[in-house]
C-alpha cells in the first residue's frame, strides 16, 4: 500500500525544493531509465505535485528554515516588500521573522502540518495566534517563493 505520509525539511526561504525542483517521475511516466533522462527536468515534477498525485500527506520539519545569520539573511525576502499588490500583507498582531516564516511555510500547497519546536511558552502563544488567520492563497504563496528564490 506504500507511503501515506512523508516528513521533509520545507521552508520557502531556505529549502523550497519541495515545490520548486522537478525531481520526481509523474505517476503516468514509465520508470524505464532509457525513456527518462535524469537531466531532462521536463519529464519530472516537484515532490509536492507527486505527493498530491499519490495522495501522500506532507509534514514539514525545519519549518523555520536555517538558523543563525545565514538563515536570517535568506529570510529577508519575507519582509513583504516588493511583492505584487495582489499579495495581502498578513494583519498579525505580532510580526516577527519566525511568525512570518511559519505563516508562509504553513501555506505551502499540499502541506498537512508545519512542525516547529518551541523554546518558550511565548513562542507557543505567538505561533498559535496564526491559527486565527487564513493561510496565503496559492498565488500569494507562489509570489513569496518566487521572491525568495530569485
Amino acid at each position: 500500500s506504500g507511503f501515506r505520509f512523508v516528513q521533509l525539511p520545507v521552508s520557502p526561504h531556505s529549502m523550497p525544493e519541495m515545490y520548486t525542483l522537478p525531481s520526481q517521475r509523474p505517476p503516468s511516466t514509465s520508470t524505464s531509465t532509457s525513456t527518462l533522462e535524469r537531466n531532462d527536468n521536463s519529464s519530472f515534477q516537484t515532490l509536492a505535485q507527486t505527493a498530491q498525485d499519490f495522495n501522500i500527506g506532507i509534514f514539514s520539519s525545519r519549518s523555520l528554515g536555517s538558523s543563525g545569520r545565514k538563515g536570517r539573511t535568506q529570510a529577508k525576502c519575507l519582509d513583504w516588500k516588493g511583492l505584487p499588490p495582489s499579495v495581502r500583507v498578513p494583519s498579525f498582531p505580532i510580526h516577527n521573522l519566525q511568525t512570518d516564516i511559519l505563516h508562509v511555510t504553513r501555506s505551502s500547497p499540499g502541506l498537512l502540518c508545519a512542525l516547529v519546536g518551541h523554546k518558550t511558552p511565548a513562542n507557543v502563544e505567538s505561533n498559535l495566534k496564526l491559527a486565527n488567520f487564513p493561510p496565503l492563497t496559492r498565488h500569494e504563496f507562489e509570489s513569496v517563493v518566487k521572491k525568495c528564490t530569485a
